[in-house]
């Protein structure tokens, strides 16, 4: 997956994780991707915000150093969403489709 589109992501407080960034990200579940993935994104995005925001961002999944995770540039713009927002956005854009004998 190379592409860039729009996920979910949730900061969270870093503890005991091998990293010096004290507010960290992840994606939320039902997205295509682990929810254990971390997310390299704007320090002061997180960090302006208490742990536990909801963003919708634009990234990609990459895999440098033989650990895949979410790329965005730290620059670009973000939406802050209420859970509600997060879950319809999710719902919508990640609905599972009827297998074929479930269709009308």
């Amino acid at each position: 997956m190379s592409h860039y589109r729009f996920f979910v992501i949730e900061t969270y407080e870093n503890r005991g994780e091998p990293s010096n960034k004290k507010v960290r990200a992840k994606p939320l579940p039902g997205q295509g991707v682990s929810p254990n993935l971390n997310v390299e994104c704007s320090t002061a995005m997180r960090e302006s915000h208490p742990p536990g925001t909801l963003f919708k961002v634009d990234c990609k999944v990459t895999n440098r150093e033989g650990t895949p995770f979410l790329y965005r540039h730290f620059m670009w713009p973000y939406e802050v969403l209420t859970q509600e927002q997060a879950k319809q956005f999710i719902e919508h854009r990640f609905a599972k489709q009827p297998h074929k004998n479930e269709r009308a």
